[in-house]
């Protein structure tokens, strides 16, 4: 078996297991050993997988479509789909999703759940709701219908979250705005470069308190964005959805402090 087989399998074995690091190293020793199509494919799943939509989307603009099997075609088209979408253009990843032939009821369960993804970042809620429910009846255990929060109930949640954390923390939070908001701006995606995915479930902005010197107390102001239809579709029901609006808010505030990981846990923020 050649180095690239082998380097190949170890990717698959490390998409299997859920190593974004080991992922990435593969995919590019795999990129730089390889021009095989099926190997260039695998390589941009892998990257597409660790967070690294550009070179990802890289890979696969560089691949000849006319060299292509029929279904590395469909999978490329779908791959660079999913890079566009993540690096935020829903309205070119819709287009190529509705252009890509669907292969059985999974395959339509996954290519509705994305087109649901590209109406809501688009600005067709009911469109994108409609893609949600369809994908859900396809496939309810691996695509359940997403549990559902109105803002002013978010904005609750998060006051009451708030109001329970050490009395240390909420003077320390007193002057970060939260904001509760449907999806992160289109625009602030394709700014990041990959840095902030259209999916992120929350979002702090600002100058975090260990950056603050004694000449620039106030620094830049300080906002934690939550981000409700994000949330909402990684939840599998309503008891669910409101711990994981709890864990991101303080994720987000343990930000602001500058924490580490034994800080949160130290100061009950875990």
């Amino acid at each position: 078996m050649s180095k690239s087989n082998d380097i190949a399998e170890a990717l698959f074995e490390a998409l299997e297991g859920g190593d974004p690091e080991q992922t990435k190293t593969l995919a590019l020793r795999l990129i730089g050993l390889s021009r095989d199509p099926e190997h260039r494919l695998l390589a941009a799943t892998g990257l597409l997988e660790a967070g690294e939509s550009g070179p990802a989307l890289r890979v696969l603009e560089d691949l000849p479509r006319v060299t292509l099997e029929p279904e590395q075609a469909e999978l490329r088209a779908l791959r660079i789909a999913e890079c566009r979408y993540a690096l935020g253009d829903p309205e070119t990843a819709l287009s190529l999703l509705e252009s890509v032939p669907v292969r059985g009821d999974q395959d339509e369960a996954d290519r509705l759940w994305w087109l649901g993804l590209c109406h809501d970042h688009l600005g067709d809620r009911v469109q994108a709701d409609i893609s949600f429910r369809e994908a859900s009846r396809l496939d309810p255990v691996g695509l359940p219908p997403p549990a559902t929060i109105s803002p002013d109930e978010a904005a609750a949640l998060v006051e009451g979250v708030i109001g329970c954390l050490p009395e240390v923390v909420r003077r320390a939070i007193a002057e970060v705005q939260v904001v509760i908001d449907d999806l992160p701006p289109l625009a602030l995606v394709r700014s990041s470069g990959g840095s902030v995915h259209p999916d992120i479930l929350g979002l702090y902005s600002g100058q975090d308190l260990t950056e603050r010197s004694h000449f620039d107390p106030g620094g830049l102001p300080s906002m934690i964005h939550i981000f409700r239809r994000n949330l909402e579709r990684i939840a599998f029901d309503r008891r669910e959805l409101e711990e994981e609006i709890r864990i991101t808010l303080l994720h987000e505030v343990g930000h602001h402090l500058g924490l580490d990981e034994e800080d949160v846990d130290r100061l009950g923020l875990g």
